[in-house]
């Protein structure tokens, strides 16, 4: 449910004159290329103190299941 907020807040409008209420709200543009499908590939980071070495990954696979806030 969340997620679906998140997309419909950064959506088009036919009542803001096409703006989004994201948009309308603090005056900047919503990057349209940060959309992923839901269900596609994704990597999460992986903090330094967690990696146990200078070599290892710093990120695993994930699927995309929604979107952080803050």
């Amino acid at each position: 449910m969340a997620t679906a907020a998140y997309v419909t807040a950064r959506s088009p409008t036919s009542g803001l004159r096409g703006e989004n209420p994201y948009q309308t709200l603090f005056h900047r543009r919503v990057d349209p290329t940060v959309f992923r499908p839901f269900g596609c590939p994704a990597y999460a980071h992986v903090p330094k103190e967690q990696r146990g070495g200078k070599f290892r990954s710093h990120g695993r696979k994930c699927i995309m299941i929604g979107y952080t806030y803050g």
